[in-house]
């Protein structure tokens, strides 16, 4: 299954063990703002929780200077 939304939910799933292995396209972009969207954060209904540790199973690089991260959940 495919998690696309926000920080919170993927959090969610992740603290829930129900994530096996994780992708991110980095590209080359920064933004400062303090409202801007976060690939995991801790949801306040959680009253718990914990570090998951990943390991790196793929990297390519791609178009305009972007990569392609693939890990997998430890």
């Amino acid at each position: 299954m495919l998690i696309c939304e926000g920080g919170a939910m993927n959090w969610t799933f992740m603290q829930q063990g129900m994530v096996d292995e994780v992708s991110i396209v980095l590209v080359p972009v920064a933004d400062g703002r303090t409202d801007s969207v976060t690939v995991f954060e801790q949801s306040p209904f959680l009253l718990e929780s914990f570090p998951v540790k990943f390991h790196l199973k793929h990297v390519e690089r791609l178009k305009g200077d972007s990569v392609w991260l693939v890990y997998t959940v430890l």
